[in-house]
C-alpha cells in the first residue's frame, strides 16, 4: 500500500501505519459505524526498534510527549 501511495501522494500524506481489520463495523443502517471506529483499542506495532534518548534534551523532549500522548511508546 504504503509503494502504491507515494507514486500517488506527497510524503506528507501517506499515513505512519495502516490498520488491518477483518471487517468494517456497520450501522443497523448498513452504513459504516465511525463512532465504534473510533472507541476500537488498538495496538500500534512499529518495525524500528526503539531507540533511547541520548542526552537531556531528548529525554525531556520524550517526557513531553509522554504526557501529551499518554503512552510510553516515545522514542
Amino acid at each position: 500500500i504504503r509503494d502504491f501511495l507515494r507514486k500517488k501522494l506527497p510524503e506528507y500524506m501517506i499515513p505512519s501505519y495502516f490498520i488491518q481489520l477483518g471487517s468494517l463495523p456497520l450501522s443497523p443502517n448498513g452504513k459504516i459505524d465511525r463512532k465504534s471506529l473510533e472507541n476500537m483499542e488498538i495496538k500500534v506495532e512499529f518495525d524500528e526498534e526503539y531507540q533511547k534518548p541520548y542526552n537531556t534534551i531528548q529525554q525531556k523532549l520524550v517526557s513531553i510527549w509522554r504526557k501529551i500522548l499518554g503512552t510510553d511508546g516515545v522514542g
